[in-house]
């Protein structure tokens, strides 16, 4: 479960291993504390070379989390690193015009993706690496590649909203061609067997999800429900630790990716809000009760809420402004994840003990409207 709908506080979490409340960032505009230790500089102390490749400033400079990387990529443009020659700034100016180009034009390449297949491919012997990658092409507007689009639009779509979702698919679609661009680089250059591929999303999508209340959301950042934050995170150990796949039935946070890199490289994971997820590796049967995610409203906006997820169970507190408060509950089990029957008023010793986990983990007070 991502721990909070925006990309700003969803991803500092992902690189901090801390909650929303104990980093400080809840909008897209807020800015991490340069003191707050990320994940990218405690590998790159670790002597991990950290690479990061980002389609702009956003969430990396904008956000203060370019803390850490010795090598940090705006669209094809290295940050930090400069210019020694005349051929590495024509190639940096190539690579900022081809990107541009391919978001016009809506090409199936990704100078982002190449960038970092040429890093794998120019210092496969060069010692350890942190290799970041950023694709963000599932925002709106969804505009994939004609031969993605083609896979999931179909001629007879009968509403604008079945089309808009169709093109959302294809977007994912897109993004997993990418990754696996990278796999096969990976496994070219020999490094398959002693490398770990961690895949994950900062949030997800309301598409077409009809409200309670009436309304019919779109896009992500203001609501917590499961198509908002419950996220992918893929694991793939490297091929020499031969470590039979499966799915873990446990609710697992953003904050536990942190401490799970750590443990798996033998860094120190103390002071941290997450857990490491390296016990489900060996299959040792663990169980993790809770996740949390939080919203926080800004820039005039009234609507603020804290949700706590189970296995079974979604709590929702939302409150728009001092003086009104609305609460949800929902039930899930393998047959049912839509979360349109609120049971708030059904359970009503549910909501008391899972109001109480929620409280104690934030205060409502935290996250109103002043």
């Amino acid at each position: 479960m991502a721990n909070a709908p925006r990309t700003g506080p969803s991803y500092v979490t992902t690189f901090t291993g801390l909650y929303p409340k104990n980093h400080k960032v809840y909008s897209n505009l807020d800015r991490l504390n340069e003191d707050t230790s990320t994940l990218t500089e405690r590998m790159r102390d670790a002597g991990y070379m950290t690479i990061g490749h980002f389609q702009g400033a956003w969430p990396s400079t904008f956000i203060n989390l370019d803390q850490g990387y010795n090598i940090l990529f705006h669209r094809g443009i290295p940050i930090y690193k400069p210019f020694k020659t005349l051929d590495d700034a024509i190639m940096s100016l190539y690579n900022a015009v081809r990107a541009i180009v391919e978001e016009k034009f809506l090409l199936e390449s990704s100078v982002m993706t190449d960038q970092a297949i040429r890093y794998i491919r120019e210092n496969a012997q060069s010692g350890p690496f942190f290799l970041h990658v950023a694709w963000n092409y599932t925002h709106d507007p969804y505009e994939p590649p004609k031969e993605f689009r083609n896979k999931f639009i179909r001629q007879n779509e009968i509403s604008e909203a079945s089309k808009k979702i169709a093109m959302y698919d294809a977007e994912i679609n897109f993004v997993d061609y990418h990754v696996g661009r990278v796999i096969r680089a990976l496994e070219k250059n020999g490094l398959l067997d002693n490398s770990w591929i961690i895949l994950f999303a900062d949030h997800g999508e309301e598409l077409a999800r009809k409200h309670e209340d009436g309304r019919v959301l779109w896009g992500h950042s203001n609501w917590v429900y499961d198509s908002s934050v419950n996220i992918p995170l893929i694991i793939r150990p490297p091929n020499n630790m031969a470590l039979s796949p499966h799915q873990i039935d446990s609710v697992v946070e953003s904050v536990d990716i942190t401490p799970t890199i750590l443990t798996i490289t033998g860094l120190d994971t103390a002071g941290l809000d997450g857990f490491s997820l390296e016990p489900f590796f060996r299959g040792e049967s663990r169980t993790k009760k809770w996740a949390y995610s939080v919203a926080r409203a800004y820039d005039g906006e009234l609507e603020s809420s804290l949700s706590i997820r189970t296995n079974e169970w979604r709590y929702i507190e939302t409150y728009y402004g001092p003086n009104k408060f609305v609460g949800e509950l929902y039930h899930h089990d393998p047959n049912c994840y839509d979360e349109l029957n609120n049971l708030y008023n059904k359970y009503p010793d549910i909501v008391e003990i899972l109001s109480e986990k929620l409280r104690h983990w934030q205060s409502p007070e935290s996250i109103m409207v002043k």
